[in-house]
Parts: C-alpha cells; structure tokens; sequence
C-alpha cells in the first residue's frame, strides 16, 4: 500500500519519553500482495519499550497494533524468540531486539549496555 508506515511507540513508564509524546518515530513500509516489511534503525531509538503499529494507509488512515494472531501458540513470548543487536546510540552502546508480550503484540525493548560493550 503506497503510504504505509510503521510506527513505533515509546511506552509510557518504559522510558524513551513516552509520556510527553516524544516517543513515536515512524519508518516506511514496503509492500508485494499480501506481504509487508520495514527495517526498524536502532541507532535512532532511545533506551525503553517500544509498542509496534502498522498505518497502512499512512496518517489518514486506521493505526493496527502488529501481533500474530493465526496460529495454535496461545502464549509466544517463550516459543518465538528473537535474536538482539548491539548497536552504538548517541546516547551510548545499547542491545535491541523484538519481542512479544503478554497479549501476543510485538515490541522491541532497547537497553543500555556499559560502554566498554
């Protein structure tokens, strides 16, 4: 869908500012049939919880929370795993990964690591 984005949310009380709606970055979307992707930069988020969401008709239209939902795993957090990356920040080294939650939604948590990481 031309337009699409991926929109990233700083969860409130999981830092990366979310309480003061400074926590949204949005990326592009890239779209064939029923298929969609979009590479999320680390580098440009700061430590914290950062909730998922599809706008596939960009900012006029609905925002979908991404999760998987068409399968018999009624608790994916321990059975799907994702690996994590080391990345540099301006705010220091950090490793970042996604993850699903308690309801099956994803999000990606982003964590501080000492300097000499």
């Amino acid at each position: 869908v031309p337009g699409a984005d991926a929109e990233l949310r700083a969860r409130p009380g999981g830092g990366a500012g979310g309480e003061d709606g400074g926590g949204v970055r949005r990326v592009h979307v890239t779209a064939e049939r029923t298929e969609f992707a979009f590479t999320v930069p680390y580098e440009g988020l700061v430590p914290g919880v950062w909730d998922l969401w599809l706008r596939p008709a960009g900012d006029a239209g609905p925002v979908v929370r991404l999760a998987r939902l068409l399968d018999d795993v009624a608790d994916k957090n321990p059975v799907f795993t994702f690996p994590r990356a080391r990345v540099r920040t301006p705010q220091g080294p950090v490793e970042a990964g996604p993850y699903y939650t308690r309801d099956n939604d994803l999000s990606l948590t982003v964590s501080p690591l000492d300097a000499d990481a």
